[in-house]
């Protein structure tokens, strides 16, 4: 359904985002970030939340809510001043580092889940 729903909005930018009239340099902004927030949300959206919160009902709760607030320190915090404000790419840095949050994320919670550990950890 995201995949659906993402190329939908994707192949249909130029519509959407002409409806605001935005200023020309505002308009292709608008379509890089949602190609950006869209592309990868495709692929990474799912595996960052959906998994957590299939760990999260099978009991695993602590290690998926340490990810979580670290990669959100980390990376949507952090590497958004680094990228977005110290290197200079404004909200384009901002949305590369939530991708980072996003990479983080999967990467440690298809790792967990494989791993099997939470399987350990006994529910109440």
């Amino acid at each position: 359904a995201t995949f659906c729903v993402n190329t939908f909005i994707i192949a249909d930018l130029g519509w959407i985002v002409n409806i605001y009239h935005l200023p020309v340099e505002t308009a292709n902004l608008a379509r890089l970030l949602i190609c950006i927030h869209n592309g990868f949300a495709m692929l990474l959206w799912p595996i960052s939340f959906t998994l957590a919160n299939a760990l999260r009902a099978g009991g695993d709760v602590r290690f998926t809510m340490v990810i979580s607030v670290t990669s959100m320190i980390v990376f949507r915090i952090a590497f958004s001043v680094v990228i977005g404000v110290w290197l200079g790419l404004g909200a384009i840095g901002v949305w590369i580092a939530m991708v980072m949050d996003w990479i983080f994320r999967a990467s440690c919670f298809v790792t967990r889940f494989k791993k099997g550990k939470w399987k350990t950890i006994k529910v109440v």
